[in-house]
């Protein structure tokens, strides 16, 4: 894994989920104060990361090579993005979200495919890598205002949307599309 790929993984959703929040803040919305238990949240990070490990060498280990070599990064990842977001429908009507705030929540899962699926290419084809920004991304919800419960898909998905075309149009800029 690149060093520089690896600071992304890590700080990628801290600052996207930072960037909603206070775009909810701005748009009036009262969220509690953050408060991060240090120690749970490096246990969760463990927990999930062993999870999220798991599950990309699945996503991305065995299907991500072979969808970019035929579609690309950005077709690889909104394929996978919307198959992995069909895929957690039942689980989320069953938690009792509605189908616009699984609507929304797609959309910044597919965003995230995307700019996993990016890492993982410019990143030398690490599952490390990926499942560390994975992870990271369990852990921001979960220390986002009282557990997640503040959490707007809204706000995040679009958030997410324009991190990962920032980090394309930067990337296409710089040459390393």
């Amino acid at each position: 894994m690149r060093r520089g790929i690896g600071v992304l993984a890590i700080v990628t959703m801290p600052i996207v989920m930072l960037i909603s929040a206070w775009i909810q803040i701005a748009t009036g919305e009262q969220l509690p104060g953050f408060e991060i238990d240090f120690m749970h949240s490096i246990g969760l990070l463990a927990l999930f990361f062993v999870a999220a490990t798991a599950e990309e060498l699945g996503w991305t280990g065995y299907a991500t090579p072979p969808l970019v070599k035929t579609l690309g990064v950005v077709g690889a990842g909104l394929l996978i993005g919307v198959i992995a977001g069909a895929w957690h429908v039942i689980p989320l009507l069953q938690a009792g979200r509605s189908w616009e705030w699984i609507a929304w929540w797609a959309l910044g899962t597919t965003a995230r495919r995307v700019c996993i699926v990016w890492v993982y290419t410019h990143g030398g084809q690490s599952v490390f890598s990926v499942s560390l920004l994975h992870a990271m991304s369990n852990l921001s919800w979960m220390v986002f205002p009282v557990m997640g419960s503040h959490y707007n898909p809204m706000v995040t998905g679009i958030v997410m949307v324009t991190f990962t075309a920032a980090l394309l149009l930067a990337a296409n800029a710089i040459g390393r599309h």
